[in-house]
């Protein structure tokens, strides 16, 4: 369990441009539970079996507050094998202490595309008035095993990850 304070102060101004300045606070708490459910002595074929379970719950300055859940299984039907997944669900908001232009207008991008004779693609990308942003969301899976060899000091793991990100938030510059 465990818990903070952050505070960013942003003071920003360009010649032709109007940026704001403010102050940004987030304040989270966080922490996480082990559940064993299984050990070896109880059920055959099943040296372990335990859930996590894990939480973030952060309190924003200028817009609210979120939570992020996540569940987790472990399941080791011997010593030397484990089989392991997760399910977690994120939301980042727009960090609004961030400069925020009051107007939008097109900029001119080149992204890197192997396939063209040019090896860029010119793009526009719309950019700009990022008042009415929607929040990050993101849904997370993963599974995997590991395995500790008896015989050896050598262990092998593998894990699959899937993250499905919904209304991305990005800089123009980290695109192009």
């Amino acid at each position: 369990m465990g818990t903070q304070i952050r505070r960013d102060t942003y003071d920003y101004d360009s010649p032709g441009h109007y940026f704001e300045s403010a102050n940004y606070v987030v304040a989270p708490l966080f922490g996480e539970l082990f559940v064993p459910l299984v050990n070896a002595a109880s059920i055959r074929g099943v040296d372990d079996l335990y859930l996590t379970l894990a939480g973030r719950f952060e309190e924003h300055s200028h817009f609210g507050n979120t939570t992020n859940p996540r569940l987790g299984v472990v399941w080791s039907p011997t010593s030397a094998l484990q089989i392991h997944g997760t399910y977690e669900r994120h939301l980042k908001h727009r960090h609004s202490a961030k400069p925020i232009c009051p107007r939008t207008w097109p900029m001119p991008c080149r992204f890197q595309t192997p396939a063209s004779a040019a090896g860029t693609t010119p793009t526009l990308v719309l950019t700009g008035n990022a008042a009415k942003l929607r929040p990050e969301r993101a849904r997370t899976w993963t599974g995997g095993l590991s395995w500790k060899s008896p015989v050896s000091k050598y262990n092998f793991a593998i894990t699959y990850f899937d993250v499905d990100y919904r209304d991305r938030l990005a800089t123009p510059a980290t695109l192009c």
